[in-house]
């Protein structure tokens, strides 16, 4: 036992960190070699001691009495405990503290073992490196008073794009910082970071100094610094990324609403046209020659697949302009409207559809019913030697479904795998009949509804056609 203990010291002596050994009383026991370089002190001034009545009294904390309290009487180790203090002989120091009990022999001789370790050196240089960060930021920064949400600090940024002066923000509480007096997300900002902790405005109203009216991005977030509760908001100019959407979002707007007047435009004339050719068929079928026989198919053909394209793109501008009504809908009660409607269509190739469990999901019925309709349709017209097989699938991911639809078709070449979602874009030319507007009303009602489309798929394999949707929260399935 006496090779052990020696063991033992000689370990606890090798620790370049103070390490205390406290009894029952919290009295000091042992203090190792490197506790006395550190502090400057003699073992003389310090075994026998009460912890906290050493020195000017720099261990006489509230919070480290408890800790210990709870290290002694119910084996509660503590880790990080830090203490910061203007101790005698070595100045202002920031120390970490980590305690243990042993137990003795008898389980009741109980001691702490106190670790002390400086970090003063680490923490400044932790702070000079955020100070840094802080400073450099592109982001415009603020800190603010957790409790009483006034700025503490401002970054040069922040004065940079809203061109207050420093001492009209610094002092001031955040909902009354004239740059945002006039956004409703002031008011609700810090408590709505103390409730969450972490909070997120994607664009918020910001007036500069100089009358400059701004969007910008807020990220907040709460931590706590020495006891200190605090909130970092950073702030980013979006001003001409919203600019750029919303000049996109009236465009896209422009051309839905030529496109949705020019198809509906052109019927009239179109069916005038198709009633004209139907009337010189009718009349002079066999009468005016073979050519002339041949140019009126030629003409009739051209016409209704004209008619065609234009009701597919009315149907393709109405899908971008209608109203859309999420709600929760049971992908397999459309799904069985939708195969009522084709059904002749797939009596016609001798189809198979299949499909294992489908979801709830949040979309607009009527929307989610022309998706189900135009893939599965495109699936029957793309079909190989082999009668169509089709099959429909569900799996969950986070709040949302990925369902696919699984043909046995002529397949895709993966370099077309974005090409086909474009209005117009066909592969196989007249071989297959359509207007390539199709695959394009699906990506539209998808991204319209919230989700994205996709396929994956190879030439002579078959395709497989995915697209999400969110998940209802009121069931699985």
């Amino acid at each position: 036992s006496e090779a052990a203990r020696d063991f033992a010291e000689g370990i606890v002596e090798t620790v370049q960190h103070p390490l205390l050994v406290l009894d029952h009383e919290l009295r000091i026991q042992r203090a190792t070699s490197a506790f006395y370089k550190v502090f400057q002190v003699t073992p003389e001034e310090t075994q026998g001691q009460l912890l906290f009545s050493l020195g000017n009294g720099q261990w006489n904390v509230p919070k480290l009495r408890r800790l210990l309290e709870e290290a002694i009487t119910r084996d509660i180790p503590f880790r990080d405990l830090e203490v910061e203090h203007d101790f005698p002989h070595i100045g202002r120091r920031t120390m970490r503290l980590n305690a243990r009990r042993i137990s003795g022999r008898d389980r009741t001789a109980h001691t702490i073992l106190l670790a002390i370790e400086d970090v003063t050196e680490r923490k400044e240089a932790a702070e000079i490196q955020y100070r840094r960060i802080f400073e450099t930021a592109k982001d415009a920064m603020l800190v603010l008073d957790g409790n009483s949400g006034r700025v503490i600090d401002v970054n040069p940024h922040f004065l940079e794009l809203t061109r207050y002066p420093r001492e009209e923000v610094v002092g001031r509480a955040f909902w009354e910082l004239a740059a945002f007096l006039k956004a409703e997300e002031g008011g609700r900002l810090v408590p709505e970071v103390m409730d969450k902790e972490i909070v997120r405005f994607d664009s918020v109203r910001c007036q500069a100094y100089d009358g400059r009216q701004l969007i910008v991005e807020i990220m907040a977030n709460r931590y706590r610094v020495k006891g200190e509760v605090l909130v970092q908001i950073n702030i980013r100019d979006v001003t001409q990324r919203r600019q750029a959407e919303e000049d996109l979002r009236r465009s896209n707007l422009d051309l839905q609403q030529f496109a949705f007047a020019a198809s509906h435009d052109l019927q009239e004339p179109l069916r005038t046209v198709i009633n004209q050719v139907q009337y010189l068929q009718k009349q002079y079928e066999g009468k005016l020659g073979p050519d002339a026989d041949e140019t009126i198919k030629y003409i009739t053909s051209a016409a209704d697949r004209m008619r065609q394209m234009v009701l597919d793109l009315l149907s393709f501008a109405q899908t971008a302009r209608a109203e859309i009504a999420i709600a929760p809908i049971r992908v397999e009660s459309v799904l069985a409207t939708a195969l009522s409607n084709l059904q002749l269509s797939i009596a016609n190739v001798h189809g198979r559809i299949t499909f294992d469990p489908l979801p709830t999901v949040l979309m607009d019925p009527t929307q989610l019913l022309q998706l189900l309709q135009n893939l599965i349709a495109n699936a029957l017209k793309y079909h190989g030697s082999d009668p169509p097989h089709i099959h429909l699938q569900a799996l969950r991911a986070g709040d949302e479904w990925t369902i696919s639809v699984t043909d046995n078709g002529i397949g895709i070449d993966p370099k077309f795998r974005d090409h086909i979602f474009t209005v117009f874009k066909r592969l196989h030319g007249r071989e297959y009949p359509g207007t390539g507007i199709g695959l394009a009303t699906c990506k539209r009602i998808v991204e319209r509804n919230g989700g994205r489309i996709w396929v994956e798929s190879e030439p002579g394999k078959g395709s497989t056609f995915f697209f999400t949707a969110k998940a209802s929260p009121s069931n699985k399935y």
